[in-house]
């Protein structure tokens, strides 16, 4: 560098340097300093997800993701899912849970621990003990991301889920709800908080919060997932004609371009059909559509091109992980497929689930058609290198 530019540096780190333990003076303009060179990633398990949808193998620790969709969408079953996956991998780590929907019942432990959550080592976010004041049990959007911040800051925590940011209430219409309840009485009719009015005034503090919440992502090396919900367009009063030159979505995620912009990766759930047996409803077929991502190439995807919908059985039951890896490899032409037969190698097999259990019978052979489903969807998506990935085909079973 010329002399004039470290000059330049060294009167910058004097003038603006930040001061750290013991008064040590720490640079803020620096050459070429890896943050975080090795991303370690963390899966779902399911290989038409993780690779086929995100492309990395899962999303990568120290970001803020969100999935948005429907109610009943896969959204938390994703993110217990992730979860599961966290604590497995990384045993001396915590996770968190906030439970902004209110859905932690017998029931909600039940959806958590069926897909190998261990409930006992979750940290939940909001959780408030049942004697406390039963205003204290609203979910009161600035303390939920000032808690989220400060865990992401202690360093100790690997996955953050807030479940969800369309639930939470502004702290302004919170304490007027609180003051009008109060002073009207037990019994007495105290709903000041309009739908419209909290949805306009959560747009503001995602924009501030999340903010700061991605940095403190990045330094506690967290993995902060935001679910949410879609509400109609408040423009959608406008003609239709000026919508679709302006190329405008009919349906808006709760949170205005706070969650657009901060993002790291957004992933969108929508529901394609139902699973039926013998004329019964077992569950719901979901697609996943990745909408944006700056941790990874960009693709083109729409809900037609994604690998196959995600399979939600309302008994809670699961898909093996292998399942996915066999259908995956098939998509990219490794597996020959012809109706429900499925060939590699002279190796053919009726179904996914025969398939899936000779492989897992056969570790050797399982982690060559692993080793080549990940190269080939490297090389389809051009990432120059397949990061680290925390966790393996077949560890968490389960769509």
């Amino acid at each position: 560098m010329r002399k004039t530019t470290v000059e330049a540096i060294a009167n910058l780190n004097k003038d603006v340097g930040i001061t750290g333990e013991k008064g040590k003076s720490l640079p803020f303009v620096q050459l070429g300093r890896a943050v975080r060179p090795d991303n370690v990633v963390v899966g779902t398990g399911m290989a038409d997800f993780d690779y086929g949808i995100l492309t990395l193998g899962g999303f990568p620790l120290g970001t803020l993701v969100t999935l948005e969709g429907e109610p009943s969408s896969g959204k938390s079953l994703i993110s217990a899912m992730l979860v599961a996956s966290a604590q497995e991998a990384f045993g001396t780590r915590l996770c968190g849970w906030c439970d902004a929907e209110q859905r932690l019942n017998a029931m909600g432990v039940d959806f958590l621990q069926s897909r190998r959550v261990d409930y006992e080592a979750l940290v939940l976010i909001g959780s408030v003990p049942q004697e406390a004041d039963p205003w204290d049990h609203y979910p009161v959007a600035e303390r939920v991301l000032y808690s989220v911040e400060q865990l992401c800051h202690s360093g100790d925590f690997s996955v953050i889920v807030v479940d969800s940011l369309a639930s939470l209430i502004p702290m302004d219409l919170w304490e007027k709800a609180k003051a009008h309840g109060k002073s009207a009485g037990p019994g007495k009719k105290h709903n000041v908080i309009s739908d419209e009015e909290r949805v306009a005034a959560l747009p503001r503090i995602y924009s501030k919060w999340l903010k700061m919440l991605k940095p403190a992502a990045e330094y506690g090396n967290t993995l902060v997932i935001c679910t949410t919900q879609m509400r109609a367009n408040i423009r959608a009063r406008r003609m239709v004609s000026e919508l679709i030159a302006r190329q405008e979505d009919d349906d808006k995620a709760v949170g205005g371009n706070a969650l657009r912009f901060e993002a790291s990766q957004r992933v969108r759930f929508a529901i394609e059909g139902d699973i039926e047996e013998n004329g019964k409803v077992l569950g719901e077929k979901v697609c996943a559509k990745l909408i944006k991502s700056t941790v990874s190439p960009p693709r083109t995807v729409t809900y037609k091109n994604t690998p196959g919908p995600i399979l939600l059985y309302h008994d809670g039951r699961t898909v093996s992980a292998t399942e996915s890896l066999v259908w995956l490899a098939a998509e990219q032409g490794m597996v020959q497929k012809s109706g429900s037969w499925y060939e590699w190698k002279g190796v053919k097999k009726q179904g996914l689930r025969q398939w899936a259990e000779y492989l897992d019978a056969n570790i050797a052979l399982r982690d060559e058609i692993e080793a080549q489903v990940r190269a080939q969807v490297t090389l389809t998506n051009t990432t120059p290198e397949p990061r680290r990935a925390a966790i393996r085909f077949g560890k968490i079973g389960g769509r």
